[in-house]
């Protein structure tokens, strides 16, 4: 199987195409000068092959189909067209800049979610390591001293046992096992994707932010596909695709249909029953005005404005939640020993 390209070595390689491009040098030795510089080896042996292609005569649009993990639908289609009208180059940087955005856009949630993710962590190897290891003689002790223990001291130390026992980390290893191919079968399966996201739709706050991040993905297919001239019922299809959501990937069959039948683009894209109502009256704007395009571009950035401020505000309710979690399980092992501790220090 092949393996993923992070976006930010896409967002790298378009924009030393297009660098390499402008300068004069041709394609495949562009091509090549990049396969020695990158240290992806899944992108490298991309790279030479595409190159051997081109050198045996097959057109880059071509060459590229075989890679959909590094080439995805949108830009291949890009590609022909650009090739088809003299503008490589021109259509590299565009492409360029649109990864770069994306990988700006899957930053902000990776920066809102990084700092909680690690708080937890620790929380998790905390509670794991430490009653077994760390308070498992004064456990024993509490244990066998006679002192009534509380209620917590009881539940604290029932869970050290569960926890020091190698079934346990049995447990745990099947489950991670189990939890890695569930991963897979919904990365590698299209309908377990559109049911995942399906559920998460269901969920207000969750919805928002999906929504939002799959409307500026959306968004920036759209004006780069406008601006190229592609098709519009091409262009909903690659935007669809994307946009990263399998929802609105499930639905734009439906919008394309009832653009060719006639209908308007606004009208067509409400019947998904996923665009904002502010999302839709742009694209009116924007095509009663003639410049798609430039609206797609602004409306872009709007969204990528809310998502930096949807990060924010998320990181701001997740450190202290993260810092509470913190806090609550280390008071719950303070007490759950000291207090047994201390009763049997009196009764001395």
């Amino acid at each position: 199987m092949m393996g993923k390209v992070k976006s930010r070595e896409r967002a790298l390689l378009f924009r030393s195409l297009q660098v390499l491009f402008e300068a004069g040098v041709t394609l495949p030795r562009s091509l090549r000068i990049l396969q020695e510089q990158v240290k992806d080896k899944t992108l490298s042996d991309a790279l030479g092959k595409i190159e051997e292609r081109i050198l045996s005569g097959i057109s880059f649009s071509q060459s590229v189909k075989e890679w959909p993990f590094l080439f995805s639908d949108h830009c291949r289609r890009t590609i022909e067209v650009a090739e088809a009208a003299g503008a490589l180059p021109q259509v590299l940087k565009r492409l360029a800049e649109f990864e770069e955005r994306s990988y700006q856009t899957e930053l902000l949630f990776r920066k809102a979610l990084i700092y909680p993710f690690w708080i937890m962590l620790v929380c998790c190897v905390f509670v794991l390591w430490v009653p077994p290891y760390l308070f498992g003689e004064l456990f024993r002790l509490l244990e066998n001293s006679g002192v009534d223990l509380p209620l917590i001291s009881q539940l604290v130390l029932g869970f050290s046992k569960v926890v020091g026992s190698p079934f346990f980390y049995l447990f745990c290893l099947i489950l991670g096992i189990l939890g890695h191919r569930l991963a897979i079968a919904i990365r590698d399966n299209p309908r377990n994707q559109y049911r995942l996201f399906f559920l998460m739709h269901h969920n207000p706050v969750l919805r928002s932010n999906l929504v939002a991040l799959a409307t500026c993905r959306f968004a920036r297919c759209l004006e780069l596909m406008s601006e190229v001239g592609v098709p519009i019922t091409q262009t909903l299809k690659l935007a669809g695709n994307a946009s990263g959501d399998p929802v609105l990937m499930r639905r734009m069959p439906e919008a394309i249909d009832l653009l060719i039948h006639g209908a308007t683009l606004e009208t067509s894209l409400e019947a998904t029953d996923f665009f904002t109502p502010t999302f839709l009256s742009t694209v009116h704007l924007g095509q009663e005005s003639g410049s798609l395009s430039e609206v797609m571009s602004k409306i872009a950035l709007l969204y990528e404005a809310e998502l930096e401020y949807r990060a924010a505000v998320l990181i701001g309710a997740l450190e202290p939640l993260a810092m509470l979690m913190m806090g609550l399980t280390v008071g719950v092992f303070i007490i759950a020993t000291m207090s047994p501790l201390m009763s049997l220090i009196q009764s001395l």
